[in-house]
C-alpha cells in the first residue's frame, strides 16, 4: 500500500471514521475521502483530502474517480440500519446497492483499482436461512452478488470482507453498544430485545486491520472473507458486562421476546483469513468493551457529531 493513492467513500460513517484514521498515520499513502457531509475533523487528519459528493451521482463519481485516479478504494458507504420496517426498503437499495453498482462501473472505467466492500453477516450464505431477513440484508446480497460478476465477467480485483458485528468508536448512536453505554452513563436503564441471541462480536481496530490487509492480499482478490471472533456471546452477557465496566448505573431491562423475526446466528469461521490476509482478531471482548466504554466517557454528549441521539437501538 506505500506509494498509494486511496479513495474511501463512506469516509464519515463508523468503519469509515476509523479506516480514515489508520491510513492517516501510515506514510506514503495519500487519502481521499468521500462522504455526503464533511465533519469538523477534516482539517486535523495529516495525507487526507475530503470531498463532499453524492456517491448516487454516477456521473459526479466518474469525474472524481477521473480526477484522484486512486490505486486502491474501499467502498464503506451504505445504509446500515438492520430492521424490517417497510420504509427502509428504498433507503437500502439507494445507498447499498445503487452505490455499490456505480462505484464497480466507475472503478471498471478507470481500469479495475483494487477494490475492498463489506459484506455482512446478516447476508444468506450457501442456502442457509433462506430468504434475507431485512431490507439491509437484501442489500447486502445484491452488492455481493454485482461485487463477484464485476471480479468474474469483467476482471476487476474486488476483495469482500464479511465483517461479524463490529463496535467501537463513532458507531452510530441507534446501534446497540452505543446505546446502552450512552444511557447507563445518563443514569438510564436502556431496553434491551434479543438477549438470548449470541452473537460474534468484533473490535473496529481489528476490522479495520482485516481491511488495510485486504488492500496488500494478490490472493484474497475475488474471495468473500469472514472477520470476526469467531465466538459467540449472547447479548445480555455482552450488556451485562457493560454495566460492570460502568459502576453505579442502573440496571438494563430485557425484552422476554425478540422485536424482529429469524435473526441471523452465525460464527465468523477465520481460516481464510488467516490463511489470505494474514490476519487474526487481536482484541478480546473485555478489552474492546473496556476501550469503547473510555472513548464515550471521554466524549461528551453535547459533541453531536460523535455521539447524536440514544432514542432507538439497534443490533446490526
Amino acid at each position: 500500500m506505500i506509494g498509494s493513492m486511496v479513495l474511501v467513500t463512506g469516509a464519515n460513517g463508523f468503519l469509515g471514521r476509523n479506516l480514515i484514521h489508520r491510513l492517516a498515520g501510515m506514510d506514503d499513502v495519500s487519502v481521499y475521502a468521500v462522504s455526503r457531509r464533511v465533519p469538523h475533523v477534516a482539517a486535523k487528519l495529516p495525507h487526507v483530502r475530503w470531498r463532499q459528493l453524492d456517491i448516487r451521482d454516477l456521473e459526479s463519481l466518474r469525474l472524481l474517480m477521473l480526477e484522484v485516479r486512486p490505486e486502491i478504494i474501499y467502498h464503506l458507504a451504505g445504509d446500515c440500519r438492520g430492521g424490517q420496517e417497510i420504509d427502509l426498503v428504498l433507503p437500502s437499495f439507494q445507498n447499498d446497492v445503487q452505490t455499490t453498482i456505480n462505484v464497480l462501473l466507475a472503478a471498471c472505467e478507470l481500469g479495475s483499482p483494487r477494490l475492498v466492500i463489506p459484506a455482512s453477516l446478516e447476508e444468506p450464505v450457501d442456502g442457509q436461512n433462506g430468504i434475507p431477513n431485512s431490507p439491509y440484508a437484501t442489500a447486502k446480497v445484491t452488492c455481493r452478488l454485482y461485487a463477484e460478476m464485476f471480479h468474474s465477467v469483467y476482471g476487476l480485483p474486488v476483495v469482500l470482507l464479511r465483517t461479524f458485528m463490529t463496535y467501537g468508536p463513532w458507531q452510530k448512536p441507534y446501534k446497540l453498544i452505543p446505546y446502552v453505554i450512552q444511557s447507563l452513563l445518563k443514569g438510564q436503564s436502556p431496553t434491551v430485545g434479543s438477549g438470548t441471541r449470541l452473537v460474534d462480536w468484533i473490535y473496529v481496530d481489528d476490522v479495520i486491520t482485516a481491511f488495510v490487509n485486504a488492500a496488500r492480499s494478490e490472493t484474497a482478490v475475488g474471495e468473500t472473507i469472514d472477520v470476526g471472533s469467531g465466538t459467540l456471546v449472547s447479548i445480555q452477557e455482552l450488556v451485562d458486562r457493560l454495566h460492570g465496566l460502568i459502576p453505579g448505573s442502573p440496571c438494563p431491562n430485557y425484552s422476554p421476546k425478540s422485536a424482529r423475526a429469524r435473526e441471523v446466528v452465525r460464527r465468523a469461521d477465520i481460516q481464510m483469513a488467516e490463511q489470505l490476509l494474514s490476519w487474526r482478531p487481536n482484541t478480546s471482548l473485555a478489552e474492546g468493551l473496556s476501550r469503547t466504554v473510555d472513548w464515550y466517557q471521554f466524549h461528551t454528549s453535547a459533541d453531536e457529531e460523535l455521539i447524536g441521539t440514544t432514542q432507538r437501538a439497534s443490533y446490526t
